[in-house]
């Protein structure tokens, strides 16, 4: 059985595959529906018909999408409400944060050269 955490990480990655994908659609879309360019070279004649249909079908898809990712209220799917919802625990909110917002500084001590055979090369820094 997936923790909490685990079930709100899986729903926040099946959210973002859902506003990837929407994003794909509008970029297809927005064309369409706004460059006069391509509205009066395909959205007449012989393709008049077919052009309508796939920016009606784009259209609908994306506000199918929009609403599946701010509207759906079904415990069983993720929406951007119950992620919201979710993050009104307090110690969810917490653990989120020690897990995902901890930076760490990286040490340069720590860092190799890769032209000294991964060894820190003192020496070589003015040999320019």
């Amino acid at each position: 059985m997936p923790t909490k955490i685990e079930k709100l990480e899986a729903h926040a990655s099946h959210l973002l595959d859902i506003f990837i994908g929407l994003r794909e659609k509008f970029a297809m879309l927005e064309p369409m529906l706004f460059d006069k360019t391509v509205v009066h070279a395909n959205g007449s004649g012989a393709q008049q018909r077919g052009f309508l249909i796939l920016r009606h079908s784009l259209f609908l898809s994306c506000a199918q999408d929009i609403a599946k990712l701010c509207y759906d209220r079904d415990e069983r799917t993720p929406s951007i409400h119950k992620i919201v919802e979710a993050l009104g625990d307090t110690t969810l909110r917490k653990t989120l944060a020690d897990r995902y917002a901890a930076f760490v500084s990286p040490s340069i001590e720590d860092e190799t050269d890769p032209d000294c055979g991964g060894a820190t090369c003192m020496g070589a820094q003015g040999a320019g």
